[in-house]
């Protein structure tokens, strides 16, 4: 069904895509995760074999339940999880009221690369929210551009049909990674990670968010 609505002159923005970026001060955080990483890395070396990996192309992935594991880290970054998640809701449903640890299933699975490893173009299919945290960015050589740095595609396939002159449609907005940084978005929204090359390694920890009924509970 269309409507016909009286919107009067101006300019509109249309079908726009939100994200949530924000800024965790985790120093001592980010410093025992990096350990616990690490560790289980060493422990389980069988992980950067691929098997389990999807977007992944090289290093190392965790199984999707890091935030079950037993050290007290898990709980504090999956708090930090229902912050944002609990703050894209407001955005989406106004003061609807909504617990994001009632309300929602969550997952969420670590990411450790190293020189050259990436990952491909990719949704989260399944999901309704997904996310990323990054615990260490490494230390990327400066003279590679794009490096290892995240890229969200226009979502709107046609977008770049035919390019407009002035108008920008069918870009790629980038985030360069921060330690502490935490990006929100729509599970369908595809993004990928440019190759990382430098030294140390880059760790993120990835996440998805399902609302159990698919609207927050009234």
């Amino acid at each position: 069904m269309m409507l016909d609505i009286d919107i009067g002159e101006g300019r509109w923005v249309t079908f726009g895509t939100p994200l949530i970026a924000r800024q965790f001060d985790a120093v001592e955080l980010n410093a025992a995760l990096h350990r616990i990483l690490l560790r289980r890395e060493a422990k389980h070396p069988e992980m950067r074999t691929g098997q389990l990996n999807r977007s992944n192309v090289g290093g190392w992935r965790s199984e999707p339940d890091i935030l079950d594991w037993p050290e007290p880290e898990w709980a504090t970054l999956r708090r930090m999880i229902e912050e944002c998640a609990l703050q894209m809701m407001k955005l989406a449903g106004g003061d609807r009221p909504i617990d994001v640890r009632k309300d929602c299933n969550l997952v969420a699975w670590a990411n450790i690369n190293r020189r050259g490893n990436y990952n491909v173009s990719h949704s989260h299919p399944g999901s309704h929210w997904s996310g990323v945290y990054y615990v260490n960015i490494g230390q990327p050589d400066p003279d590679r551009p794009l490096n290892g740095i995240i890229e969200f595609q226009d979502p709107r396939p046609a977008a770049a049909a035919l390019p407009i002159p002035g108008f920008d449609f069918g870009y790629k907005q980038t985030f360069v990674p921060a330690a502490g940084m935490m990006l929100l978005f729509p599970a369908w929204h595809l993004h990928m990670v440019h190759p990382f090359f430098g030294e140390a390694e880059r760790i993120s920890i990835a996440f998805n968010l399902r609302l159990r009924k698919g609207e927050p509970a009234q």
